[in-house]
């Protein structure tokens, strides 16, 4: 199984799943110990780090129109 290590804390994470966007798919990791605050359905939630790798390898967010992954 691929693994990447968290941007925010470096910990190792394993590939948790897929995002198909434009017949291109990207892997999904997610770190349950770095929680960021995200905008969902008009309402501020906290939620585990969640991001997409891209062609070129550097991690973005597949939720967000702009791809900034905040951290």
């Amino acid at each position: 199984m691929p693994t990447h290590p968290c941007p925010k804390c470096g910990r190792q994470l394993n590939q948790s799943g897929e995002a198909a966007v434009d017949e291109r798919v990207y892997p999904i990791y997610q770190c349950d110990e770095c929680i960021v605050v995200t905008e969902f359905m008009g309402r501020t939630i906290e939620m585990a780090l969640t991001f997409a790798l891209g062609d070129d390898g550097k991690p973005f967010d597949p939720a967000s129109p702009d791809g900034h992954l905040s951290l």
